[in-house]
This record gives C-alpha cells, sequence and structure tokens, in this order.
C-alpha cells in the first residue's frame, strides 16, 4: 500500500493546474472588475431579470461584421435601469401567455459604433456584406 506522501505528481500536471488555477483567477478578476465600470443608471440585465434569454450576435461571429466587435466581451446585456425593469415586465406579460423574451443587443459601447462606421466605408468586404444586406 501506497502513502499519499509518496504519491509523484507529474511536472506538466502540475504546471497545468497552475495554469487552470491562474486563468479561473483572472476571469474571476475580470468578472468583478467589470461590475464596478457601468455607467451610471446602466445595469446588468440579468441582474433584473435573471429567466431571459441573451444572444448577443455582436460578442460572436455571427453577425454583419463576421467576427466579434470591439467592447462586446462576453454575451453579457447591459440596458438602462429603466429599460430593464421595463423589460422584466414584458417578460412575465410573456411566459403567462407560453413565450419568452430574447435579447439581441443593448448597450452598445462608442468603440462598438466607430468599427461599424469604419466597416460601412470598406468597399471590398462584399462577401459578409452581400450576406447580411438586403439588395433592392
Amino acid at each position: 500500500m501506497t502513502s499519499d506522501n509518496n504519491i509523484k505528481y507529474h511536472p506538466t500536471k502540475r504546471i497545468m493546474s497552475l495554469l487552470t488555477i491562474t486563468i479561473v483567477l483572472l476571469v474571476f478578476q475580470h468578472i468583478i472588475s467589470l461590475s464596478n465600470t457601468l455607467p451610471s443608471g446602466f445595469v446588468y440585465v440579468h441582474d433584473i431579470i435573471p429567466d431571459i434569454q441573451i444572444s448577443l450576435r455582436y460578442a460572436s461571429k455571427e453577425n454583419f461584421l463576421g467576427h466579434v466587435v470591439n467592447g462586446y466581451l462576453s454575451n453579457i446585456s447591459i440596458l438602462t435601469e429603466a429599460a430593464a425593469i421595463s423589460l422584466k415586465q414584458a417578460q412575465i406579460l410573456a411566459k403567462k401567455n407560453g413565450y419568452e423574451l430574447v435579447i439581441y443587443d443593448g448597450y452598445r459601447p462608442q468603440k462598438s459604433v466607430n468599427q461599424f462606421f469604419n466597416w460601412s466605408q470598406n468597399s471590398n468586404d462584399s462577401q459578409i456584406k452581400n450576406f447580411f444586406i438586403i439588395q433592392i
């Protein structure tokens, strides 16, 4: 029988464990720092409506740019407190009728708007533009 003191850990496993712990701590620190940086009067939607579905297309590649948009760090929606409270009431009414709301966008940082404008000036990006823009 081997005692616990005789168990040797492979150096790679030890490094991977430390790396995993470090990454988890960095993500946790980032989440905490985000909670302190909202503009006055804005809230995280899930703080007001925990059961609402959020699908921010600009936080993924599934949008007209074809990549994550500047300022969209994750699939977390931010709205004014008044808008979130109103949406909560709408969510309650929708659920009473067997439906549910999905948020596709919310507060948009200026750097996102700047990126959209710069993209609109680029006539070379026709593949994605042809998919997302209706030709009339």
